[in-house]
């Protein structure tokens, strides 16, 4: 069981719940069909999809829908990454229940892109309602801003926040009379390919695979063509080659830094200690697969060699056109 797993024991055992498991629902819009998933060459990202909550069996007044999500998966240089995420999706703030029957519709990213190192993905997903009060209202505020730090694609700028958030879900899931689970996931994962995946809170053999569907347009479940009217949550597991924020790697961006100052600096002898800085940095960063490393050392060193090759001598700088300014302007997909 992963960090949060006793966060959705908790809420689950207050009542019996089974859940249905339905893998690689087929939605072209999503952009994912057949998209390889191979460790070292790739990045994942999770993004939630779509859900709906059929009732709130506990609750007469108004209510907050709110998704949790954790994944654990393998990292280079440490034990595994960690990553967190609670939030409440717009169109699932102050539910009551003469209101419920809608679909919530998103592509929110809840995770990555983190690099794929192969083994599996842990993985914990939850979709609970909590009751609107003072007390518990407040506590999902602070608990998704906090979540909002740890939900990004760097386990160094996550970890801290981890133990905050977990200390916030365990306060909610504590509260028996407030909360309550909707859909639940926790599970492993052995990865091939990009995914959509639904959760439903039905038994299994209740509902045929075969007829379950994904509308094209909404990411919305059907049921033999019609909208399905069963609680859910519809999740994808994305694979990307680009790591589109590679410019915030917080090790990355402290090295380039050097290197930008001394290019500024006009003093060659500094650069050049300052991009083999940022050679190592990047060759063992956790944060990139192997092509990226090799890409973003390369273009560094073509920044240096660019700031300095037309006919500097000591007394002169480079010229503000020649000057990189961030990480980012090394373009690294361009």
């Amino acid at each position: 069981m992963g960090l949060f797993g006793d966060v959705l024991t908790r809420l689950a055992s207050k009542e019996s719940h089974q859940f249905m498991v339905v893998r690689d629902l087929k939605c072209h819009r999503l952009g994912i069909t057949g998209s390889e998933i191979k460790a070292d060459t790739c990045y994942i990202e999770i993004y939630l999809e779509s859900l709906r909550i059929k009732n709130v069996r506990k609750f007469a007044t108004s209510f907050h829908g709110v998704v949790y999500a954790y994944a654990n998966l393998a990292r280079e240089g440490d034990n595994s990454a960690e990553f967190a995420a609670v939030t409440t999706p717009k169109g699932l703030a102050l539910l009551d229940p003469n209101n419920l029957d809608r679909v919530i519709t998103m592509s929110k990213l809840l995770f990555g892109p983190t690099p794929w190192r192969g083994g599996v993905l842990r993985l914990e997903l939850g979709l609970f309602s909590v009751r609107q009060t003072n007390l518990m209202s407040g506590v999902l505020d602070l608990v998704g801003k906090i979540a909002d730090q740890v939900g990004v694609s760097f386990v160094s700028l996550a970890k801290p926040f981890l133990p905050l958030v977990r200390e916030g879900m365990d306060l909610i899931a504590g509260q028996a009379e407030d909360s309550a689970i909707e859909v639940a996931l926790n599970t492993d994962l052995s990865l091939s390919k990009g995914e959509a995946i639904a959760v439903i809170a039905v038994e299994d053999g209740v509902l045929d695979l075969n007829e379950i569907s994904m509308d094209p347009y909404t990411s919305a479940l059907l049921y033999e063509g019609m909208p399905l009217k069963e609680s859910y949550f519809v999740f994808s597991i994305r694979s990307t080659k680009q790591k589109a924020d590679y410019a915030e790697i917080p090790e990355l961006k402290a090295a380039y830094a050097s290197i930008v100052e001394a290019i500024r600096d006009g003093t060659p002898d500094a650069a050049d200690v300052a991009l083999h800085a940022f050679r190592r940095t990047a060759i063992i960063s956790p944060d990139l697969i192997t092509e990226d490393r090799n890409l973003i050392v390369e273009k560094a060193s073509m920044k240096v060699k660019e700031a300095f090759s037309r006919g500097f001598v000591p007394s002169s700088r480079p010229t503000a056109g020649d000057t990189p300014q961030s990480l980012g302007d090394l373009r690294l997909y361009n």
